[in-house]
């Protein structure tokens, strides 16, 4: 699978979401789509950058401002169908500081937004962060093998 530079397709997608505002900055690498999973009716599809991917293959921990964005779809019979949102989780310096400790997941902070690419501000993310606190012993990444298996060779 080739790299796919997520400019064209989520042009901001290196948002973060503080408690004060929301921050916006480009993407400084490519970014790569490294997994596609199907869950509660979803078929999401995984972007990260090179970086992370580069970080993860080495076993070197992930740097602040690692970033993971899904692309969320309906699940239509196995095909994509509408677009939902776009989720996202950032690695910010000390953001799990201002978390409660029941699902803080390290200094990662999590967003979502709608297809128009606006900030979903009643979006429970605390859901988001209480499941993925399961995935604590792989920087609370769902699909952490993928990112290590991936190859754009593929």
């Amino acid at each position: 699978m080739k790299n796919l530079v997520l400019f064209g397709i989520f042009s901001l997608a290196a948002l973060s979401v503080s408690a004060q505002e929301l921050l916006m900055s480009e993407p400084q690498d490519d970014w790569v789509h490294y997994n596609t999973s199907q869950y509660g009716g979803k078929i999401s599809e995984k972007y990260t950058q090179g970086s992370v991917l580069e970080a993860v293959q080495s076993g070197k921990p992930l740097p602040y401002g690692s970033a993971v964005v899904g692309i969320e779809y309906e699940d239509e019979g196995g095909r994509k169908g509408r677009l939902i949102r776009f989720i996202q989780m950032e690695k910010v310096p000390d953001f799990g500081k201002s978390v409660p400790q029941s699902y803080r997941n390290g200094d990662w902070q999590y967003s979502s937004f709608t297809p128009q690419k606006r900030l979903i501000t009643d979006d429970p993310v605390q859901r988001c962060m209480s499941c993925h606190k399961r995935a604590a012993d792989t920087e609370f990444i769902f699909g952490f093998d993928s990112m290590k298996a991936f190859s754009e060779n593929r």
